[in-house]
C-alpha cells in the first residue's frame, strides 16, 4: 500500500460541514478529531481569511462588523460576503484584532427557519447525527436554555455541544425568538452551526466575553 504523507492526510480530513448534507465522499475509515478538519462555506479554523478575500474586501466589511473583548483579547466578527454564500443563508467569520494574518478563530453558518422552530430542531437532529458519525468517540451534550439576548426570558435555545480533544468546539443550536423580539427587531428563528478554535472558546467561556 502506498504510504500517505502528512499533508495528504490533512487534505483527506478536511470534511465539509453543511446544514443540508455532510459531504462524506472520503474513505469510510476517515474520522475527524480536530476542529480544523471541518469546513463552513469552504473555510476552516486556522486558515487565513486572506486566502479567501483581499485585505480591502475585509476592510470594506468592517462597518457592519462587531467586536467582542478588549485590548489584546479583542476579536472581530464580520458577516461573510454574499458572493461566498453557498450552503447557508448567512455566515460570520471571527479573527483576532490586530492579527495581520487574519487567522480564523470561528466560523458560524446560519439557516433561517422563520416561524418553524420544530422544523429547525428536526434539521438540527440530522446535522447532529452526521457529526456523531465523524466524532464517534465524543459524547455531545444537549440542553435547552433561555437566550441571553432576550432579558425577558421568553426566547429559547436548544443546543448541542461537541467538545473536541484539542479544545476546539462545534456547537449546533436552534433559536426560538419571542413574539416581542420578532416584532421589535425582526429576528427570525434560525439554525446555527459554529466551529471554534480552542483560544476563542476559552475566551467566550470567560467573563470577559460579556464585558
Amino acid at each position: 500500500m502506498t504510504r500517505i504523507g502528512h499533508s495528504e492526510k490533512v487534505f483527506l480530513m478536511r470534511l465539509f460541514l453543511s446544514i443540508l448534507i455532510l459531504i462524506l465522499n472520503l474513505q469510510s475509515w476517515v474520522k475527524a478529531d480536530d476542529v480544523s478538519d471541518f469546513e463552513i462555506e469552504g473555510m476552516s479554523i486556522g486558515d487565513s481569511l486572506l486566502n479567501y478575500m483581499t485585505k480591502k474586501e475585509i476592510e470594506d466589511l468592517l462597518p457592519l462588523s462587531s467586536d467582542v473583548g478588549t485590548g489584546d483579547e479583542k476579536f472581530i466578527v464580520i458577516w461573510g460576503p454574499v458572493d461566498m454564500k453557498k450552503i447557508y443563508d448567512q455566515f460570520q467569520v471571527t479573527y483576532k484584532f490586530k492579527d495581520k494574518n487574519y487567522k480564523i478563530h470561528a466560523i458560524d453558518g446560519q439557516l433561517d427557519f422563520s416561524n418553524n422552530y420544530n422544523g429547525c430542531k428536526i434539521k438540527m437532529k440530522e446535522v447532529e447525527k452526521d457529526i456523531k458519525v465523524l466524532l464517534e468517540n465524543i459524547i455531545p451534550s444537549t440542553y435547552e436554555t433561555n437566550h441571553i439576548a432576550d432579558k425577558t426570558g421568553k426566547s429559547r435555545v436548544t443546543a448541542t455541544d461537541f467538545k473536541l480533544r484539542n479544545g476546539g468546539r462545534i456547537q449546533i443550536w436552534c433559536t426560538d425568538w419571542s413574539n416581542e423580539i420578532f416584532e421589535e427587531k425582526n429576528w427570525k428563528n434560525e439554525l446555527n452551526v459554529s466551529i471554534r478554535s480552542k483560544e476563542y472558546q476559552i475566551f467566550i467561556d470567560s467573563p470577559k466575553y460579556n464585558n
